[in-house]
């Protein structure tokens, strides 16, 4: 019989997969302020872990609705929330 052998792994994916990535984390990558070091440290776990690279797809739709959302205000004003919807259809607005 062979007895079980320890196995590990110096590749840097062995060493980050049991991380996750916090929300901090990922407001720093979609506003590009992480240092390169932290920036590679990030990717190399993006690529083992799929939860964390799900999350941080998510973040970055949201955060582009939601800048093309104060776009879109800043060019039509915003919506006066007080009136009901049917006085702004008739004012066409």
């Amino acid at each position: 019989m062979v007895p079980d052998l320890l196995c590990f792994s110096l590749e840097p994916e062995f060493f980050f997969r049991d991380d996750r990535l916090q929300f901090e984390d990922l407001v720093g990558i979609a506003d590009e302020t992480l240092d390169d070091e932290v920036k590679e440290i990030f990717d190399i776990h993006l690529k083992s872990c799929r939860s964390c690279s799900e999350d941080l797809t998510s973040f970055l739709a949201y955060r582009k609705l939601e800048n093309e959302s104060e776009k879109n205000e800043i060019v039509s004003g915003p919506l006066d929330r007080h009136r009901c919807f049917r006085e702004r259809l008739s004012d066409g607005c």
